[in-house]
């Protein structure tokens, strides 16, 4: 978290080692703004055979949502609960 002037855009912010810009939040008060910068750690691993052997068993018997999906129902999910948690 880095504090700036009051109705700092991120512009005004240095960007994070890769590049992005930070997410801009203003004070309460309205005296300052904070940059978060905020990255996501997301373990891949490739789509096995073992994967979609979990992935049958898990729809079977583990509650909802599961974390052994194929890759697109995943690229889905991931994406709708970042828009929930960052929007």
């Amino acid at each position: 978290v880095v504090k700036g002037a009051a109705g700092a855009t991120a512009d005004a912010f240095p960007p994070s080692g890769n590049g992005t810009k930070p997410v801009v939040v203003r004070s309460p008060a309205g005296d300052a703004s904070y940059a978060f910068y905020v990255g996501i750690i997301d373990f891949l691993q490739g789509w096995s055979g073992g994967k979609k052997v979990a992935h049958v068993i898990k729809v079977l018997f583990a509650p909802r949502p599961i974390s052994t999906i194929p890759p697109p129902e995943y690229a889905d999910q991931f994406l709708a609960a970042n828009e929930r948690r960052f929007s």
